[in-house]
């Protein structure tokens, strides 16, 4: 194999550097040439075959449905004809682009025409989908899939078959044509019709030479069109074996072998690039990625989500994990209240209302839901209202909810469920007795028994006094959940996420601090107007990431310098003056309280040493803040370690500006946690609401 070296090359002034490979005559690194070497793809295609004739089929059961009306391209007829049962086809995934407004499109109009042998010899077809139609005839594959000519345009929508079942159709092609360069359909497959970069080389003495290194495909795709854009997501997702074609060379990639080929290296490659690590991962990958509209944005992951969940979705929300779906977070969502006219695309409630990147902030947790959902059912002849759940059932590899389980108990022992809770669930105990009887009483720990538990007694009745009119409007959910109120007040605080800054909006309950919230730019500019005002909020579930509402360890460096421990966390000193109040009634946190009785007060010491001045001040209160709302046996012992604080996970929510007589319905604003004792505190009351 050559050695790479850097090289420096000067002139006018000017420093150039190049990194090349120092190669012999015989290398590893095959020469290549302006065009396609098929008799080298066509040996790998050979070998594969070989190596793995069952495929990908073996791990993604889920992507083996029966295909249904399957047109396809006949390349040796040069027409669209019915996919033959059993028949082997290719696919192709490339970007549509601008375009011109009279490219070839199947409709309802010429699906006739174009059925007719040789009718496609006499189009003025794109020339990515030319160059496809070449590759399979080098590689003596008779049917090829393309979207724009295998399915009817004029009558596609979010609920159509062939979008439904586009997953599973790139999964069983026998490879997919990835045109990963060019940014529209116009644009040709480089090394087919289209030459691809020279690679340069510089001949030296004693058969050597300097070549150029090549690009490898990840840094490739990620400076793609193709890899950007929205709708081809869930076709690399997808597809099972991918030949790129990119400006510089060709790669060919099997995820059932995890090998990756490519034309200028001998040997096999072994690519980590892609990764499967479930439903929630996906949408937060395909929300990175473009679309043209965004109406398109359900459309587009149709066939993942019907791959992977089937009919068990609500507007991109899977029924199996809706918990965690629900409290999806996104810095760029930039709308507040949404009009009526806004609602009909997407509901508030789903990640694709959202006109950024989004991400599930519990998607990696364990939550013990504490919502009971619901839908409206419409049939041909009447409106039904059916529930959703229970949640999947996971599996506990690492042991986290073995220590995390007492939470979710005490919650339900606490009130935050309807059902009444055994008695041996009440914190009145130490931590390792208290572990001891959730043994005695074989209470398994998985989130969907637990979902049993707290839920064995509900059924749609809970929602009857929601009148099955509200139906008309796809988009509404129902939910039986506890509703709280309280203020909000935006400090002078932000906190980093994965997409960027967040402002932290803390919520708080007679001016104590009960949680904090996240809220997209828009929200916090509605809430400017609502500062200190009640506002509402539903529980939707305890989680496993119990570490003291997320980022509520503040330090001196947070804050705006006029705001001081006992401004942030309430303390009446901070509004009438420290000298006009009794001792005894500062808050704990505040720094003039006369007394400190944290259950962690020998900790508290310890690591306030580590700070000074102001930040030893603002660690301090920290620890008395989560002193007093920490799980504590009757000795005063904590159940859990410093800084893990039981907390309710959160939806905030305001009032539609569309509403009924009889009922009030509420959109989603933003997502948060609220403190388990201050969730209790404030006297949550249990109603069936609306979500649009």
């Amino acid at each position: 194999m050559g050695a790479g070296c850097t090289f420096r090359v000067s002139f006018g002034g000017y420093c150039l550097f190049a990194y090349f490979t120092l190669r012999e005559a015989q290398d590893s690194q095959r020469r290549l040439q302006p065009r396609v070497d098929w008799q080298w793809l066509r040996s790998r295609f050979d070998y594969t075959k070989t190596r793995d004739s069952v495929g990908e089929s073996r791990d993604r059961p889920f992507l083996r449905h029966t295909l249904q009306n399957v047109l396809v391209v006949d390349v040796k007829h040069s027409c669209i004809v019915p996919l033959p049962r059993g028949s082997p086809f290719v696919a192709l995934s490339y970007v549509w682009g601008a375009g011109r407004l009279d490219d070839l499109k199947l409709t309802s109009d010429n699906i006739d025409s174009l059925m007719s042998p040789g009718a496609l010899d006499n189009t003025d077809l794109p020339a990515t989908i030319r160059d496809a139609i070449e590759v399979c005839n080098c590689l003596n594959e008779r049917f090829l899939w393309v979207d724009r000519l295998c399915i009817i345009q004029d009558t596609l929508d979010a609920e159509s078959l062939q979008l439904k079942q586009m997953a599973s159709l790139y999964s069983q092609a026998v490879f997919t044509i990835a045109a990963a360069s060019g940014d529209s359909a116009a644009h040709g497959l480089a090394g087919v019709s289209l030459a691809r970069e020279e690679v340069k080389e510089v001949k030296l003495p004693h058969e050597l030479s300097l070549v150029e290194n090549l690009p490898d495909l990840d840094w490739l795709l990620f400076h793609s069109k193709w890899w950007q854009r929205g709708w081809t997501y869930q076709e690399h997702v997808a597809s099972s074996t991918l030949l790129f074609f990119t400006e510089y060379e060709l790669f060919l990639y099997h995820k059932s072998t995890d090998g990756l080929y490519r034309e200028s290296v001998v040997e096999v490659q072994f690519s980590p690039f892609f990764d499967d690590e479930g439903i929630l991962y996906n949408i937060e990958e395909y929300s990175q990625r473009t679309l043209s509209f965004q109406t398109d944005k359900l459309r587009a992951f149709a066939g993942i989500l019907q791959a992977t969940c089937g009919n068990r979705t609500s507007f991109g929300l899977p029924w199996d994990h809706f918990d965690e779906a629900i409290l999806w977070d996104s810095k760029g969502c930039d709308r507040g209240l949404q009009p009526e006219a806004d609602m009909e695309i997407f509901p508030t409630w789903s990640w694709a209302s959202a006109k950024g990147p989004v991400y599930f902030a519990d998607a990696s947790s364990f939550l013990y839901g504490l919502a009971y959902w619901g839908r409206f059912d419409s049939g041909p002849m009447s409106n039904s209202k059916q529930a959703i759940g229970p949640p999947k059932t996971r599996q506990d590899p690492d042991g986290t909810l073995q220590t995390s389980l007492f939470s979710a108990m005490i919650a339900w022992a606490m009130g935050c469920a309807r059902p009444m809770a055994p008695e041996f669930l009440k914190a009145n105990c130490s931590k390792l007795e208290y572990l001891q009887r959730l043994r005695e009483s074989r209470i398994t720990i998985d989130p969907s028994t637990y979902w049993s538990y707290i839920f064995h007694d509900y059924n749609e009745e809970i929602f009857k006094d929601i009148p099955d009119d509200l139906s008309h409007m796809s988009g509404r959910i129902l939910v039986h959940t506890q509703k709280a109120s309280f203020t909000l007040d935006q400090k002078d605080l932000n906190i980093d996420g994965p997409y960027g800054r967040h402002q932290m909006v803390l919520a708080r309950y007679k001016g104590k601090i009960v949680g904090r919230m996240e809220l997209n730019v828009a929200a916090e500019q509605l809430f400017q107007s609502w500062s200190r005002i009640n506002v509402d909020f539903i529980s939707v579930a305890i989680s496993t990431d119990t570490q003291c509402p997320r980022n509520i360890f503040v330090f001196r460096e947070n804050f705006r310098e006029h705001i001081s421990a006992s401004e942030f966390y309430g303390c009446p000193c901070s509004v009438q003056g420290e000298s006009l109040i009794n001792p005894q009634d500062h808050f704990k946190e505040c720094p003039h309280h006369p007394e400190t009785d944290s259950a962690w007060h020998e900790r508290e010491v310890e690591f306030s040493q580590m700070f000074e001045g102001d930040k030893r001040e603002h660690r301090r209160s920290n620890f008395e803040h989560i002193s007093d709302l920490a799980i504590t046996d009757p000795d005063g012992n904590v159940f859990d370690d410093i800084g893990h604080v039981p907390s309710v996970c959160v939806l905030l929510i305001a009032p539609s500006p569309v509403q009924k007589e009889s009922i009030t319905m509420y959109q989603r604003i933003g997502i948060g946690q609220v403190y388990l004792k201050r969730w209790v505190e404030a006297a949550p009351k249990f109603e069936s609401i609306v979500l649009e």
